[in-house]
C-alpha cells in the first residue's frame, strides 16, 4: 500500500506493553500557541510529544520537554528490552522512542495535519493505544520538497495543498513501516494515542527499505 507496509515482526511482550503505555501517559504534552497548527495545516490540530534517550541525535524532536527544558526519557530498561527483542531483525542500529498524540483541540476528535518528519526517512511503528475507534492514517501523493534540511526540519502542508492517496485504519499491536517523507496525517484522535517508533539510523528511502527487508513484508 502506498505510504505504509505491514511487517512480520513479533508482538511486544505483554508486560513490556503495559509498562510502555504507563510511560507514554507520563510524557508531558507539548504546548504551542493556539493558532500554530491552524497556520501550518489550515485548521487546529492535536499535539505530539516523544521521548528522547539519544541526546543530540534526535534533538529536533523537542516536543517531550519537561519543565527544566530537558527531554522526557524512556526508562533504560524499556529501551534495552526493545533493542534486545527487535535489533536482530535489522541491519542497522535502531533507536526506540515512545510517542504520544494528545487531543488538545477542545473538540471530541482532533487531527495531526499533513507533514513530513525530520531526521528519518522511515518510521517503524507499533501502536500500543490507538486513541479512538476510528483513528485513520492518511498518505498523500506529495513528498518532501527540500531534502537539504532533512536532519533538522520537518515539512508541513495545508490540506488543500495535498492530494489524498489512501487511508489506513492501522490496528493496535501490529508493526508497520511508514514512509515519513511522503506527506501523511492522522485523523479522529479522541484520547491519547501512544506508540513505539523505532528510528532507523540509515537514511534509506522507503522503497529501498522494502527491498532490503522483503523477508519481513506481510
Amino acid at each position: 500500500m502506498a505510504g505504509i507496509t505491514y511487517l512480520n515482526l513479533p508482538i511486544i511482550e505483554p508486560g513490556l506493553t503495559q509498562k510502555l503505555i504507563e510511560e507514554g501517559l507520563k510524557i508531558p504534552n507539548y504546548t504551542m500557541p493556539g493558532n500554530f497548527e491552524a497556520q501550518l495545516h489550515g485548521r487546529p490540530g492535536i499535539t505530539n510529544s516523544n521521548t528522547d534517550n539519544w541526546g543530540a541525535s534526535l534533538k529536533q524532536n523537542y516536543r517531550g520537554e519537561v519543565a527544566d527544558g530537558s527531554i522526557y526519557k524512556l526508562p533504560q530498561q524499556c529501551v534495552d528490552d526493545l533493542i534486545e527483542q527487535f535489533q536482530p531483525y535489522f541491519k542497522h542500529d535502531i533507536f526506540p522512542t515512545l510517542v504520544k498524540f494528545h487531543n488538545n483541540t477542545g473538540e471530541p476528535m482532533g487531527d495531526c495535519g499533513p507533514h513530513c518528519d525530520a531526521w528519518r526517512t522511515v518510521g517503524i511503528n507499533y501502536h500500543l493505544q490507538l486513541g479512538g475507534e476510528n483513528v485513520i492514517t492518511c498518505s498523500y501523493a506529495q513528498t518532501r520538497k527540500d531534502w537539504s534540511n532533512l536532519l533538522t526540519d520537518g515539512e508541513n502542508a495545508k490540506y488543500n495543498d495535498v492530494d489524498l492517496l489512501c487511508e489506513h485504519h492501522v490496528p493496535a499491536n501490529t508493526w508497520h513501516v511508514l514512509d515519513v517523507q511522503r506527506y501523511h496525517a492522522v485523523h479522529n484522535v479522541e484520547h491519547d494515542r501512544i506508540f513505539v517508533s523505532l528510528a532507523y539510523a540509515e537514511q534509506i528511502p522507503y522503497r529501498d527499505f522494502l527491498k532490503q527487508y522483503s523477508d519481513l513484508i506481510i
